[in-house]
């Protein structure tokens, strides 16, 4: 049996139209999944190339292609991508950095028309791209200059611990990555100023770490092991898991409202919720999430991730569920 379709879920472009999505809460990529036309259908192989991102200001403006010959980035943050072409379509799919256009790449070995079943393309990590920022002030010192970079933290006020997954100073990631394991115990950076002593500790080749309020502060002068010219640090903050039962409605039961970690209620339109219908639940409360957010349906109850605290749903002034916290 041929094999007509490879499925992708890393497929990043189609007609030239970006498919990714950015979780600014996680900094996880991700494509969309496809189902992908092989030779048995006509389609084939345009061939492999680099996928590199352009910035200004430390905002990604466009992407440029340079034809992949060899399995070594151009950039740090580089992806390679697979183009196949099919009629009027055209498609790019994430590949690894090993992979190449030939007798032997994933593609081709999965559409070669020896499977029987559905062919899937291997996982793919597509990095996010680089997000740097001038400095603030370059200010002379003695014959030499400092460069000041202004770092701002979420506020913080339920305690959760910062996560910073994508840090870039010159252009590259840092030699030692941001890991709040290496702090005792770990949730312990909550704060910026928790941070700076990490930062300090690991990143002190840069310059000199210092936080004010929410706002972190690197000043890193010429004489600095490692000059800064460019830097990119987004802090945020990691989500927690709440889980919200919806065991005991069997019967339906009218809802039109919610609380956020005991803030005022707010409304939406009324229905009747069951164990059946939670989709519907998760559609009133997303609205008032952060982007990133994660609710799913678990069984017959729903697993809240995220960073804003704990979700109460109400019908008018009465109490109809509590999240509480851990996942479900």
């Amino acid at each position: 049996m041929s094999v007509n379709y490879v499925q992708s879920n890393q497929t990043i472009t189609h007609n030239g139209n970006n498919l990714t999505n950015l979780n600014f809460q996680t900094g996880v990529v991700s494509g969309q999944t496809v189902m992908i036309p092989t030779a048995q259908q006509g389609a084939f192989v345009i061939g492999a190339w680099w996928r590199i991102p352009e910035t200004q200001a430390g905002i990604l403006i466009n992407y440029t292609y340079q034809e992949a010959f060899t399995s070594v980035k151009p950039t740090p943050d580089s992806l390679k991508v697979l183009r196949v072409k099919w009629d009027r379509e055209t498609w790019e799919i994430a590949i690894l950095d090993t992979d190449y256009v030939g007798s032997t790449n994933a593609f081709g070995t999965l559409a070669d028309g020896l499977g029987g079943a559905l062919a899937l393309m291997p996982a793919v990590t597509i990095p996010f791209p680089i997000i740097q920022n001038y400095p603030v002030t370059n200010t002379p010192v003695g014959g030499g200059s400092e460069n000041t970079f202004i770092f701002a933290f979420p506020p913080n006020p339920l305690g959760l611990q910062y996560s910073i997954p994508w840090p870039w100073f010159n252009g590259v990631a840092p030699a030692q990555p941001y890991d709040p394991s290496l702090m005792s115990p770990p949730s312990t950076i909550t704060t910026p100023a928790e941070f700076v002593t990490w930062a300090t500790t690991y990143w002190g080749n840069y310059g000199t770490w210092s936080s004010k309020g929410n706002i972190v502060q690197l000043v890193s002068p010429t004489t600095a092991d490692i000059p800064v010219s460019m830097a990119g640090i987004l802090a945020q903050l990691t989500p927690i898991a709440w889980c919200l039962d919806c065991t005991s409605f069997s019967t339906p039961t009218a809802v039109n409202g919610l609380t956020i970690n005991g803030a005022t209620t707010i409304p939406f339109p009324a229905f009747l919720l069951t164990n059946t219908n939670m989709q519907s639940l998760i559609n009133a409360i997303t609205p008032f999430l952060e982007d990133g957010a994660v609710l799913t349906v678990v069984g017959e109850k729903i697993n809240i991730v995220t960073v804003l605290g704990q979700v109460k749903i109400y019908n008018n002034t009465s109490l109809v569920a509590t999240a509480n916290s851990g996942s479900c």
